[in-house]
């Protein structure tokens, strides 16, 4: 149900009206928002530099929508009494789970260069990873069927990356070829 811009892979204005406008600035000016690249039902990633390096980045801001409404003017969220120990456990959830992730150092798993609470909330930064997803891949494909030695070796990586993510404790719970990049 999500209408992106073919060209750059942005949200369209009419579904960003809740989301971090281009420009926004976060952890002292040191990450700026370009636009966002997705959204699932705990969060939003986006696309991001870092100013003082000069690097693009990803930025996963934990905002599940069913808990929470992000106030217009000042970017922070508003959040239902009944919704409030739901909303913090998952927060909590979000931060330790990045604090393992930026310690986990796979070639099959991105990356998290830094984790920072910000306007009630907190933020995964990323490195960028760029591909496109196995859904893509599985589009572009006659009768959408990939070659079986190109399944193996996707099935492999995977397999090693899952491992490697569940043995430090976290779940992925939404893998879909919509969810696994392919990189060249």
């Amino acid at each position: 149900n999500t209408e992106i811009c073919s060209n750059c892979g942005a949200y369209l204005p009419s579904l960003t009206r809740d989301l971090l406008t281009p420009g926004t600035q976060l952890r002292a000016q040191t990450y700026r928002i370009d636009y966002p690249l997705g959204r699932g039902g705990f969060g939003v990633t986006y696309r991001g530099h870092h100013t003082l390096l000069e690097q693009i980045v990803a930025i996963k801001e934990y905002y599940p929508q069913n808990y929470a409404l992000r106030h217009p003017t000042t970017g922070g969220f508003t959040i239902p009494t009944n919704q409030q120990e739901i909303f913090q456990r998952g927060l909590q959830r979000f931060l330790r789970e990045g604090r393992i992730l930026a310690k986990l150092n796979h070639p099959h798993v991105v990356r998290v260069t830094d984790l920072f609470e910000e306007n009630e909330t907190a933020y995964l930064v990323m490195e960028l990873v760029t591909g496109k997803s196995l859904r893509k891949e599985l589009d572009s494909q006659p009768q959408k069927k990939i070659p079986p030695q190109k399944v193996k070796q996707i099935i492999t990586y995977l397999v090693s990356a899952l491992s490697a993510v569940h043995q430090k404790g976290i779940f992925h719970l939404d893998i879909k070829p919509d969810n696994i990049l392919l990189t060249p």
